[in-house]
């Protein structure tokens, strides 16, 4: 999948929790260093399931990037 992540031209939000135990988060900063419009940060308070964990938060940051161009 790595070698195909350049040709993703969306905007491109990447969330990774912090406590995540399954998936390093380096593996997160890799992902975002090879999407050309990309965005990534990290949330201290979340582990590997962000968008259960802290739903709400994770749609603020969706909505904050805005809409694909």
């Amino acid at each position: 999948i790595s070698e195909e992540l350049p040709a993703i031209r969306t905007k491109t939000l990447v969330l990774w929790g912090e406590r995540d135990t399954f998936v390093s988060i380096d593996v997160g900063r890799s992902i975002m260093a090879a999407l050309p419009d990309s965005v990534f940060e990290a949330v201290p308070d979340a582990g590997h399931c962000i968008h259960i964990e802290l739903r709400e938060l994770v749609a603020d940051h969706i909505f904050s990037v805005g809409p694909p161009e």
